[in-house]
């Protein structure tokens, strides 16, 4: 991919790809039907986006972004993002929000443990929640030494920024059931 090219969008046809370069002018973002639906645009052509995942989710969200449509089919992959238009990166940056809902916690009230399932009781970014999580083993997990990703029995993410900076008794609760 060009560097000067901010998107690669592919195009299904009979199966065969075809492969369409833009340059960042070229391509927009932008709601339609009442602030439901979003549209890609690039150059003369449109593509409707029901879905947008970010390639790097924990790492590098906003670097490359893979859209697909509404039956799944992948429409193509915008990278370069900062060189887009800011209502595109606001769209973008909105979608993905929704694609990976995963507050912070920021102190943990009480766990639980009854048969194998935990009730976490958690204060976070977006307020105070409950959740439970089965098989702690699996679903509790350090990304790097400090941060962590907890995945409750919905399949919801929440995350542990640095462990070492929650208060004494939330570290208490935490490496006892770690």
């Amino acid at each position: 991919m060009n560097e000067d090219n901010p998107v690669q969008v592919l195009q299904t046809s009979e199966k065969s790809y075809r492969d369409c370069n833009a340059a960042a002018e070229a391509v927009r973002l932008r709601r339609i039907d009442g602030d439901h639906q979003v549209v890609l645009q690039v150059g003369r052509e449109e593509y409707l986006v029901e879905r947008m995942v970010s390639v790097f989710p924990l790492s590098a969200r906003m670097k490359r972004v893979a859209l697909f449509d509404r039956d799944g089919e992948e429409i193509g992959i915008l990278s370069r993002i900062k060189c887009l238009d800011r209502e595109s990166r606001r769209l973008i940056d909105q979608m993905l929000d929704k694609t990976y809902y995963m507050p912070i916690i920021e102190k943990i009230l009480g766990i639980s443990d009854h048969m194998g399932m935990e009730k976490w009781q958690v204060e976070t970014s977006r307020g105070k929640c409950s959740f439970e999580v089965r098989f702690p083993r699996r679903n509790v997990r350090f990304l790097n030494p400090q941060r962590l990703m907890i995945k409750d029995v919905d399949g919801n993410r929440y995350e542990i920024r640095d462990w070492r900076s929650l208060d004494r008794r939330s570290r208490k609760l935490l490496t006892r059931h770690l």
